[in-house]
């Protein structure tokens, strides 16, 4: 498991009631019912991956998962001596996975879904990683720090996703209240974090902007990389958020911090006045236009100074396909192109498409959108798609009018740019992700409802309906705070 998966560990001290009750159950050939009911889901998803089964479903149906895989490892030992060998293998790798977990203690539980698998271990033997070359090279993780909706929840935080390029470079795409405490539980370092991208100027993709410059500039203070610059990218009046927020709190940069606002006329492209703050002049400021201003007609040059102008004036219809913003991240040994391109919401806002120029490997990231066709071309064929799925099928009337998506829209998108992978995420308060899974059985019961009914309040539910949009060659995953994907 550990050879082909490095995954972190969910069943620390506080993953289940009752202490490290997951590890020592884990430990156990012979698992009980009512133990695993004592463990939480995050610990039961742990020990049905350390057997190689599905970590999907609620609480009951990874109880039972579990207990008809161990009647089957017996089973198959009594009947061949070589089963059996296989099972106490399968044992010993469980007891050293719980082994670890003890030892791990985590602040908060963490996901993690691979598209690299291991090749099938012979009967008492470690799972041994495929040698190829896609096993060799760099991998990128996304972690999916916040998921809510608008406000923060007791379950979720506000939105902001980490793209960890290296082992010393991550870069964020959005920035919302508490992303930098997110950061901490995720254990990913502020220090590392060399861009932020931000998909528009909602407050709750936005506000943790300037908390998240202290944590950056705290982690790096000593270090070598103390007086690397920071680049922050987005819609063109994000240097004025960025800039009264360093105002206000009288902050001191210690870095060079370089703000770049996406104009649509190529003509914009001018330092805006700078701002008033300590130490400004580490504080720069730009416009970029779009990649298209190079082979401009003057007929397209008209169109983009007409858009200009509705932009200024807060019209919604700006959206254009075509239309593209790149900017290029450089590391050690290769180069990740950023292409951001327009989405519809209520205000401006933009998506971003990571992709490995050399590979070809590519993570499409997205913001708030109800129409998202404008940065299809560039998301094609990606490995990963994050995509809002704010509200259910039936509440498309709700969605249109605040600019957002359903689970149907987020899958049809999915299907229409071939994606390999859809993540979900940006819920709405109303659905819950389900440790009242037991009072949901028991109203069904009373009220006379399915267990169907019972879900429409819940998340799993917009996975589901995106699935069925999205189609069969889409896998699509529901995100939760620390969710992790890795591109391989």
């Amino acid at each position: 498991l550990t050879a082909s998966r490095p995954v972190r560990l969910a069943f620390g001290p506080d993953a289940c009631g009752g202490g490290p009750r997951a590890a020592r159950v884990a430990c156990r050939a012979h698992l009980k019912k009512s133990e695993l009911n004592a463990c939480r889901v995050a610990a039961l998803r742990e020990m049905c991956e350390a057997r190689g089964l599905s970590t999907d479903g609620l609480k009951p149906v990874l109880v039972e998962r579990l207990l008809e895989n161990q009647a089957s490892a017996v089973a198959d030992a009594e009947s061949s001596p070589v089963a059996s060998a296989a099972s106490a293998a399968s044992a010993a790798s469980a007891a050293s996975v719980a082994s670890a977990a003890s030892a791990a203690s985590v602040a908060s539980t963490t996901s993690t879904t691979s598209t690299t698998s291991a090749q099938p271990a012979k009967p008492g033997e470690a799972p041994v990683e495929r040698a190829t070359a896609a096993a060799q090279r760099q991998k990128y993780t996304v972690t999916w720090l916040g998921t809510s909706s608008g406000a923060p929840t007791s379950r979720r935080n506000v939105s902001s996703m980490a793209l960890r390029l290296d082992d010393s470079n991550v870069v964020l795409v959005d920035c919302g209240e508490g992303t930098r405490n997110q950061m901490r539980a995720a254990r990913i370092k502020p220090a590392h974090v060399s861009h932020i991208f931000i998909t528009h100027l909602h407050g709750d993709h936005c506000f943790g902007i300037a908390g998240m410059l202290l944590a950056i500039m705290d982690g790096r203070r000593g270090t070598d990389r103390e007086k690397e610059p920071v680049y922050i990218h987005g819609p063109p009046e994000l240097h004025r958020l960025v800039a009264a927020s360093c105002k206000a709190a009288q902050m001191t940069l210690t870095m060079p911090v370089i703000v770049t606002g996406f104009a649509l006329d190529p003509r914009k492209e001018v330092l805006p006045p700078r701002a008033v703050i300590p130490n400004e002049e580490n504080y720069l400021v730009a416009l970029q236009g779009p990649d298209q201003k190079t082979d401009a007609s003057k007929k397209q040059i008209q169109r983009l100074e007409a858009l200009q102008r509705a932009y200024e004036q807060g019209s919604d219809q700006i959206v254009q396909s075509g239309l593209t913003w790149s900017v290029d991240v450089l590391l050690e040994t290769f180069k990740i192109r950023v292409t951001s391109a327009q989405l519809q919401h209520r205000m401006p806002c933009w998506g971003y498409v990571f992709e490995n120029v050399e590979d070809g490997r590519k993570m499409v990231l997205l913001g708030d959108t109800c129409n998202s066709e404008a940065i299809a071309r560039a998301a094609m064929n990606c490995d990963v798609l994050s995509h809002e799925a704010t509200y259910k099928v039936g509440m498309e009337d709700k969605a249109r009018i605040a600019t957002h998506s359903t689970s149907a829209q987020a899958g049809s998108f999915a299907g229409r740019i071939r994606a390999k992978a859809l993540v979900l995420t940006h819920f709405s308060a109303r659905y819950d992700q389900v440790d009242k899974y037991k009072k949901m059985f028991v109203k069904a019961r009373e009220k006379g409802m399915s267990v169907s009914d019972m879900q429409s309040s819940n998340v799993s539910i917009l996975k589901e309906e995106a699935k069925e949009a999205a189609g069969d060659g889409v896998n699509v995953y529901l995100a939760n705070d620390y969710y992790r994907y890795e591109v391989r």
